[in-house]
């Protein structure tokens, strides 16, 4: 809040000051001691009163008029009263002593005077008769105030109140329970009824005063302190103020009295006075810490912390009263040192801009310039006048009040008054330039130089001129001005254009429009104009095209129009309380449009939906100008703010990322016609239905490189390629009618192409359409020769909608068209289509002659056919046959010729009929005849073998046949037929197989059983015997002792505990099929009875551990199945037989693998040593000797687990060690063989002694160091043989091929065993091991090659001989180099993960394989 200007202490004198403003604001009287002075709004001071007595001034009153100032002084019984017209002082004499109130009533000329003792005097000022009432109160009269209705109401010491009629008598009198501190009445209350009386601070007493019998008294927390002060406001609001600094805001409405609306704590501690007012709706308090303000508007409530005024108490005394002037412009706050403190809360709404700039009142008498893009520093210009108006050019402003204007310059150091004018009436508007200003008054524009130049040529003109016709005048009602143009407006309704450069009119951008124009808005450069008429409806003018737009919505009351001084096709409107905004599209299919803005919604197929909406501003904020959608506002308090508008709410770059911003940011970039900047969005978003949003805008915008660049963006080649050959077109109407076209709005583009310099693509669209009858028209005058081909057209599109005798007739039209000169226009192609169609709708009008000659005249096989389907549906069967067979239809003609018995006919043709059913018709007539042969054939051709096999059987003789065609055709009831004629002729395994097949397996069980063939019955059904099938013939196989086949149909109907016993009855040779069994049943009782079985507990004979660990593995019992696994390939170890223990534990292996068993590191060691002994011979074969000697010492380390062979295992080891220069191994296995005594005797028989002891004589303990590889698990460079990680001790997958460890890029599997083995060791074993099949496979392509002799065989040659093809390491079977692939490295190490898994329990079994049993043993 702005200081205005301060008022000293009077005279030097440092007590309290009262003062009032006069009703009208304009002039403020101060009083101290005995001395009233006179100040305008400005501070100056116009009169001083000298009091004639000495005491204090108590009060200062203006009358309702602000005529009259009257001064109550303490201890005076005169009371003067100050008139502003004479500034003369009348001193009322009251004779009266010690007065003590004084009030102007605020609708009549009533003073009301009370004494110190009680009295009262109501002085009439117009009648200037004094009424005195003594003893109105028995104490002090201390407060009042008059009501609306005129009635006074008085409150005293003596803690009463009355309320008395405009003569002072006594109306009521109401007993207080406290002194009365102030009074005042309500004035939303509509006769102000209603008065509030602070009661000694406690509390404040709500009387009605046609309801004095239910006053309501207000209370408050005692932690606010007394009640300083309180003010109505609003509807039936009350704002209160309290000593310690609360202040709380009530509703006093009828049943909602007390109703606390906002409490807060203002000031600290102490509160000693409070204002309000009504123009600003803002409370002021004045308490310590100095002025705080409350802005109450719109319900909330809020201190403004920027509004906030410090005052220095120590030097210039607390406050001591604090009101507002009357419009709320100015805040005035006494002190009790005797200074009068005004404040500039509210300034007039005096505002113009000019570009960017903008021109405001920034004091009374001060005009302050800023640019409201750049926020420079305002530049300020002191004026001589407090102005209602203003104006701004570019390097002046111009302020006015009435009829006369001064000019001022404006400059970082010239702020001279250039000029100063008086106008003829008063002044309605002014507009300035860099040079000129236009003045409209008394219905007339004035031009002029603002600074006028001597010589300079025209330097003044007035508008409008006399007309030529019956010499009235036009008068001027609107005005503009920018740099090269003057535009006003008349009540007639033209707009002129007047060019400053050439001093002259232009005419021809005159506009006429039907009623008075109220307004007019051009842009910057008078190249498009608002226009407001009187009727309040708005339009945008384009001079130099004469377009007459209007403007959507546009409001009624309309204040303002702004044009974006950014983007030039956005306009804004103010309507005193919202904003409108426009978009202008100068180019659009439908031509200048202009679009009311507000929310945009887009749906899934892109279509775009707008709801025209405005939005609010702040109360009290009136808009000055738009830039790039930042409005600049004069706010009520006069300053300067701004807002952004909600349509350009998200139109920046902002937060990429965040898709809720990005469409907003779309949309209302769609909406301002933006497509650049929302394509950006579009790029975020990137969702099908927003492209074709911008592409759809885009269309309508005309805006066709942006629509290509969107297509092509969406992979629309079609639309692309459209579109190019569109964007060189010049002509705008052609270019809006391919547009409307791919809009589909026909009418608009066959309107836009005849207006254009290419007519013909109207008809050229409207026959795409198969729009004929409407091409036909336009092919008249357009194109005459289009005439016969429009006409087929039209007439095939009517001949299809069944409209037969109009198509007749264009057809007939186009066959006889001609040109001028009497040529036919049809083409040969025309004319027979023409005639085709004569035929047809001939036909179907009932001309069968002339249509069936026509049709078989013209040699048209369609036409025949056409006209065939026409006859058959008018149920003319032979002639529709005779066209069907011309026009090549056999089916339809040979079904026509059997449903008509024309069997002769028929004949003739079945043999091109393909179609079944006319097949079995025409058997059907054969068997009728007797033909069956003839018949049987029909009957195969519809493929009714049914039919077949009962000619067979019953007419032809030819049982075999129908046997094998049941076969074949697989027909139950042709099955049926069989069987019983297998029956017939006694054929009962026939009839079993047939009956079966016909699904009657209880009749076919029944003959199985009489006639002992229930193999064959049982072979027949299959896999697909149902239980109740499966349990009859297991009864069957029991009662005929066959033991075992009875148990596997037990087995099949699910009666398991049947099944076993009687293969446990079989002995060793049903033990197969009871491991099955108990596999199926998964049941502890039948596993238990096998196991006893298995282990000899029922006939004492233990059998092979084989069948154990079958069962083990057929239970899903991985975990023993392995153990026993373990001990079987154990046995066979010790036992020498090291090839079948192999087998053993890599089926083991490769089972539990395949169902996701675990498998025990003991299993994996036992195979790694015995595939390690397997690989020596091959690797010595190979003539690697280190390899070897590596895998023998790994098995020597294990000899004890090969018993049988020991010496030779060692002594194989010592040999091969010494060969590859291993000689430490070599030596210290030498000296463990020797010093053994239990291999002394194997040594001595062995051709190895005496080398080997040659080695232990000579030792030689050098080593050969092992070559490294990389860990699979770690990285880490290990010994190519060691098989665990030194990392983390996991076990290490051995390669098959050499017994090495694998390593992660040289990893692949083995396509026979599934094991993993090094890539490059796989390629080279395969080469090593398959000279002798690859021997074979060339000869084989040498032999191909000689019989072919063809290149092909040449090239498989060469393709053949890169393939390797050998028995694999671990199974011995075939394997091929083109079957190895690498193992990526998520492969490798998802299998060294399951190589190194650890047993979860649950005995190795995955629990949904449900019905697995845990086998304890």
């Amino acid at each position: 809040m702005k200081k205005l200007f301060r008022i000293s202490p009077q005279r030097g004198s440092r007590n309290p000051v009262v003062f009032s403003w006069q009703p009208e604001g304009n002039y403020l009287a101060t009083a101290s001691n005995a001395v009233v002075q006179i100040y305008n709004r400005h501070g100056e001071r116009i009169d001083e009163i000298n009091l004639s007595g000495s005491g204090r001034v108590l009060s200062l009153e203006w009358d309702k008029s602000g005529e009259s100032l009257a001064v109550l002084q303490d201890e005076n019984g005169q009371i003067p009263i100050w008139d502003l017209s004479t500034s003369k002082v009348q001193q009322l004499e009251t004779n009266l002593r010690d007065p003590t109130f004084l009030k102007w009533s605020q609708t009549g000329s009533q003073l009301a005077i009370g004494t110190q003792k009680g009295n009262l005097l109501i002085f009439n000022k117009a009648t200037k008769k004094k009424i005195p009432i003594l003893a109105k109160h028995p104490r002090a009269i201390t407060c009042g105030s008059w009501s609306s209705s005129n009635k006074l109401c008085l409150g005293s010491d003596d803690c009463t109140m009355t309320l008395s009629n405009d003569v002072g008598d006594t109306i009521e009198q109401t007993d207080l329970k406290f002194p009365p501190h102030g009074m005042t009445f309500s004035p939303s209350n509509g006769k102000q009824n209603l008065v509030s009386i602070n009661m000694g601070g406690k509390s404040i007493l709500l009387y009605n005063i046609y309801d004095p019998d239910n006053p309501v008294e207000l209370s408050f927390e005692p932690d606010y302190g007394n009640v300083v002060s309180h003010k109505w406001f609003g509807v039936e609001l009350l704002l209160i103020g309290f000593s310690r600094g609360q202040v709380v805001a009530l509703n006093t409405k009828e049943n909602e009295v007390a109703e606390e609306l906002w409490s807060g704590r203002v000031h600290s501690s102490s509160l000693f006075g409070m204002a309000y007012s009504d123009s600003l709706n803002r409370g002021a308090t004045a308490g310590d810490g100095g002025i705080k303000i409350i802005d109450m508007q719109g319900g909330e409530y809020k201190e403004l912390k920027g509004e906030a005024i410090s005052m220095d108490t120590s030097e210039e005394g607390r406050p001591h009263q604090i009101d507002w002037s009357p419009d709320g412009t100015i805040l005035t706050v006494s002190t009790r040192s005797g200074y009068v403190y005004n404040f500039l809360a509210k300034m007039p709404m005096i505002h113009d801009h000019n570009g960017t700039n903008v021109a405001y009142l920034s004091s009374l008498r001060e005009i302050s310039v800023v640019d409201t893009v750049s926020r420079a520093r305002p530049q300020a210009v002191p004026v001589h006048m407090e102005p209602t108006f203003t104006a701004l050019g570019v390097g002046h402003v111009a302020v006015g009040m009435n009829n006369r204007i001064m000019y001022y310059r404006y400059g970082p150091d010239d702020t001279d008054k250039v000029g100063e004018q008086d106008y003829v009436g008063t002044v309605e508007s002014v507009r300035l330039n860099d040079k000129f200003a236009a003045v409209l008054s008394d219905n007339q524009v004035t031009l002029h130089l603002i600074e006028p130049v001597k010589g300079g040529g025209p330097q003044r003109k007035t508008f409008p001129e006399r007309e030529d016709d019956g010499g009235s005048y036009k008068c001027a009602t609107a005005l503009a001005l920018t740099s090269h143009f003057l535009v006003y407006g008349t009540d007639s309704g033209t707009v002129e254009f007047f060019y400053l450069t050439e001093w002259a009119m232009l005419g021809g951008a005159e506009l006429r429009h039907s009623c008075g124009i109220k307004s007019v808005y051009p842009n910057a450069q008078g190249t498009r104009l608002i226009v407001v008429d009187e009727n309040d409806d708005g339009f945008l003018y384009n001079p130099v095209t004469g377009d007459f737009t209007p403007i959507p919505e546009f409001p009624a009351n309309s204040t303002q129009v702004m044009w974006d001084k950014s983007d030039k096709n956005i306009v804004m409107v103010y309507d005193g309380g919202n904003l409108h905004t426009y978009v202008y599209a100068p180019i659009t299919i439908r031509g200048p449009m202009v679009m009311k803005l507000g929310p945009l919604a887009i749906d899934s197929n892109g279509g775009i939906k707008m709801e025209p909406q405005s939005f609010p501003l702040s109360k009290g904020w009136v808009p000055i100008l738009t830039h790039n959608g930042e409005i600049t506002c004069q706010t009520a308090a006069g300053q300067l703010q701004a807002v952004t508008s909600p349509t350009y709410d998200h139109n920046d770059e902002k937060e990429r990322n965040n898709k809720e911003r990005q469409l907003l940011r779309f949309t209302q970039n769609l909406a301002l016609l933006r497509l650049r900047e929302a394509w950006s969005a579009a790029l975020v978003l990137n969702k099908p239905r927003y492209w074709h949003a911008l592409a759809n805008k885009a269309m309508q915008v005309m805006d066709i490189e942006m629509a290509i660049r969107i297509y092509r963006q969406i992979g629309d080649a079609g639309m692309v390629m459209g579109l190019e050959s569109l964007k060189y077109l010049e002509d705008k109407n052609l270019l809006a009618g391919h547009i409307a076209l791919l809009f589909m709005d026909y009418s608009m583009a066959q309107d836009l192409f005849l207006s254009s310099s290419r007519p013909l693509s109207a008809l050229e669209m409207r026959r795409d359409l198969l729009h004929w009858d409407q091409a036909l028209k336009l092919a008249t005058t357009l194109s005459p020769s289009s005439v016969p081909e429009i006409s087929v057209e039209f007439a095939q599109q009517l001949e299809f909608k069944g409209e037969y005798e109009n198509a007749l007739k264009m057809y007939e039209a186009a066959l006889n068209a001609m040109d001028e000169e009497g040529n036919l226009l049809a083409t040969d192609a025309q004319q027979t289509t023409c005639m085709g169609g004569i035929a047809r709708c001939t036909l179907r009008l009932g001309d069968l002659r002339r249509g069936v000659r026509l049709a078989r005249e013209s040699n048209d096989k369609k036409l025949c056919r056409e006209c065939a389907s026409i006859l058959q549906s008018l149920k003319q069967w032979m002639e529709a046959a005779s066209l069907y067979e011309i026009g090549e239809q056999y089916e339809k003609a040979a079904e026509i010729y059997i449903k008509q018995k024309d069997f002769t006919q028929a004949s003739k043709i079945m043999g091109r009929v393909t179609l079944p059913k006319l097949h079995s018709l025409y058997g059907k007539a054969c068997e009728q005849a007797g033909k069956f042969q003839d018949a049987a054939a029909a009957y195969k051709k519809a493929h009714d073998m049914d039919s077949v096999i009962r000619l067979c059987l019953d007419q032809l003789a030819q049982p075999d046949r129908a046997f094998s065609l049941v076969r074949e055709s697989g027909s139950s009831t042709g099955a049926d037929m069989v069987a019983k004629y297998c029956q017939k002729h006694d054929d009962f395994r026939g009839a079993i197989e047939f009956l079966l097949m016909a699904s009657r397996s209880e009749e076919a069980f029944a003959l199985a059983k009489s006639h002992v063939c229930m193999e064959l019955y049982t072979s027949v059904l299959g896999d697909k015997i149902s239980p109740d099938d499966a349990r009859e013939v297991a009864h069957y196989y029991e009662t005929q002792n066959s033991l075992g086949k009875a148990g596997q149909f037990y087995s099949m109907c699910g009666q398991y505990n049947r099944a076993l016993k009687l293969f446990l009855q079989c002995g060793d040779k049903e033990v197969d099929n009871a491991i099955e069994v108990v596999g199926k049943a998964r049941n502890d009782m039948l596993t238990h009875m096998l196991i006893d079985f298995l282990m000899g507990e029922t006939d004492g004979q233990p059998k092979d551990p084989d069948y154990v660990y079958r069962l083990y593995m057929a239970l899903g019992n991985f975990s023993e199945a392995s153990k026993t696994a373990v001990i079987i390939a154990q046995q066979e170890q010790a036992d020498g037989d090291y090839a079948r223990a192999h087998k053993i534990l890599y089926n083991t292996i490769h089972e539990l693998e395949l169902k996701n068993g675990y498998v025990s590191q003991q299993l994996r060691q036992m195979f790694v040593l015995l595939h390690s002994y397997q690989l020596v011979k091959k690797l010595a074969k190979r003539g690697d000797h280190e390899g070897t000697a590596r895998l023998l010492l790994r098995v020597a380390k294990h000899i004890s687990k090969f018993p049988k062979h020991e010496v030779r295992i060692l002594i194989s080891t010592i040999i091969e060690c010494q060969k590859s220069g291993l000689k430490d191994a070599a030596y210290e296995w030498a000296t463990y063989v020797c010093s053994n005594a239990d291999y002394k005797a194997d040594l001595a028989e062995s051709k190895f002694k005496t080398k080997i002891q040659a080695i232990i004589r000579r030792p030689n303990k050098d080593s050969k160091p092992e070559s490294l590889s990389p860990c699979p698990i770690s990285g880490q460079n290990i010994r190519g043989t060691e098989l665990e990680c030194p990392t983390t001790k996991d076990q290490l997958p051995m390669c098959v091929c050499t017994g090495r460890h694998m390593e992660i890029e040289d990893w692949c599997f083995c396509p026979v065993s599934g094991l993993p083995a090094l890539y490059s060791e796989y390629i080279k074993y395969l080469n090593a091991e398959a000279s002798n099949s690859v021997d074979d496979m060339e000869s084989a392509v040498d032999k191909a090659t000689a019989v072919t002799g063809g290149a092909m065989m040449s090239k498989f040659k060469r393709m053949a001989s890169k393939v390797v093809r050998a028995l694999d390491p671990v199974k011995g079977e075939m394997v091929s180099s083109l079957d190895l692939k690498k193992a990526s490295a998520e492969e490798a190490k998802e299998y060294i993960r399951r190589y190194n898994s650890v047993d979860q329990g649950n005995d190795g079994k995955k629990s949904q394989e449900g019905g697995v049993e845990e086998e304890a043993m």
